[in-house]
C-alpha cells in the first residue's frame, strides 16, 4: 500500500496562493562573483502579510520582523499553513 495523492484540492491551492502573495512585488537580485546565492528583495512585506491575513480572516497582525518561516503541514486530513515572524 502506498500514498494516494489527490490533485486540485481547493484548500491546498488557496494556501499556495497565500504563500506566493507574500512575495508580490519582489525582486530577485542575481549573484555577482562574491555572492553564491541570489537575494530576494521583498517590497511591502508588512502590507502583503496584512492583506493575506485580512483575506483569510486571520486576526494576528504582522510583528515587524524580516524573517518569515512558512510551513505546510499535510497528512492529517487538513492542510495548515503557518507563518511565523
Amino acid at each position: 500500500m502506498g500514498f494516494v495523492y489527490e490533485n486540485n484540492l481547493t484548500h491546498q491551492s488557496e494556501a499556495v496562493k497565500s504563500v506566493l502573495a507574500v512575495f508580490e512585488n519582489s525582486q530577485i537580485i542575481l549573484p555577482n562573483e562574491k555572492a553564491k546565492n541570489p537575494v530576494l528583495k521583498v517590497e511591502n512585506l508588512e502590507q502583503n502579510l496584512q492583506n493575506i491575513q485580512r483575506q483569510n480572516q486571520i486576526g494576528k497582525k504582522f510583528k515587524g520582523s524580516n524573517v518569515i518561516d512558512i510551513a505546510m503541514e499535510t497528512g492529517t486530513g487538513k492542510t495548515y499553513i503557518l507563518t511565523q515572524n
